[in-house]
């Protein structure tokens, strides 16, 4: 899914609302106008009514016959004025519901944005920031947070070999495997925080035994799900490096990070195509 595109596709096209809320601001200045000078001239209306009836009344308190017809005119101005001042509030009301509704859309689909890479539409490092300590906080009495650092090996040779636009493909096909295989589990997310660099985390739906398994999974899935280029077909192998808090009795997200991010070292000194877990 392309969501710069869904975000146009959705009730409200964001070109809609630039030009919506562009011209219902300056309606909204001149109902603002409109109103205080209604409300202003009822106050007017309404004093010389008041004005009206004190100087013409009898002395019993009730109007001479010939006064009516005016005191009617009276009223029927002052009518007129409160229902110009409610249409005004009324039509206010639904242009700031209206606001409200695409202010609320908008704020979802651009935190979505926000949040995932253009590319592979995996998660970014800006959702990284702001979930992962709370992932690693909420993990913690359940089987604990599972992170997975991996590589994909080798990569800067696609670029070199093959070209840039291979290699976007091969960071896309990588992300969709593993999010085939990821996908049905909760609180499962795979980030890229960098080129060729994933982050997956699963905040404690999964043991760490079960973890491990699925990223043997999705080794074996990049394994035997070449890539073709030039009628070759170009196999995708990753280096793995995997940790638990509860496991290794970590004490925060950082120490979580460096652990991992070690075992990740290991695994690509030891010949890469490898999981150290």
């Amino acid at each position: 899914m392309d969501y710069k595109e869904n975000l146009n596709d959705t009730i409200y096209p964001l070109n809609f609302i630039l030009r919506y809320v562009s011209t219902k601001r300056d309606e909204l200045a001149a109902m603002e106008t409109a109103t205080l000078r209604n409300m202003l001239q009822l106050k007017d209306c309404s004093d010389t009514l008041n004005k009206f009836i004190t100087q013409n009344r009898n002395e019993d308190g009730t109007l001479s016959a010939e006064y009516v017809d005016k005191l009617l005119d009276f009223l029927t101005e002052c009518q007129k004025k409160t229902a110009t001042i409610g249409h005004f509030m009324t039509n206010k009301s639904i242009i700031f519901e209206d606001m409200n509704n695409m202010l609320r859309q908008t704020q979802a689909l651009t935190s979505d944005i926000i949040m995932h890479d253009e590319l592979t539409l995996a998660y970014n490092r800006y959702f990284y920031l702001a979930n992962a300590d709370k992932l690693y906080e909420s993990a913690v009495d359940r089987n604990g947070l599972s992170m997975a650092f991996i590589d994909i090996d080798n990569f800067r040779d696609f670029n070199t070999n093959h070209g840039h636009d291979f290699g976007d493909r091969a960071l896309k096909h990588f992300s969709n495997i593993v999010n085939d295989n990821i996908s049905k589990y909760e609180q499962t997310y795979l980030i890229r925080v960098g080129g060729d660099e994933f982050v997956i985390l699963n905040g404690g739906d999964l043991s760490y035994e079960d973890f491990v398994e699925c990223l043997n999974a999705i080794s074996t899935s990049l394994s035997s799900s070449p890539m073709e280029y030039d009628g070759n077909k170009i196999k995708i192998s990753i280096s793995v490096g995997a940790a638990n808090s509860n496991r290794a009795n970590t004490s925060s997200m950082l120490e979580l990070y460096k652990l991992t991010d070690g075992k990740l070292y290991q695994a690509k000194e030891s010949g890469r195509n490898r999981i150290v877990a």
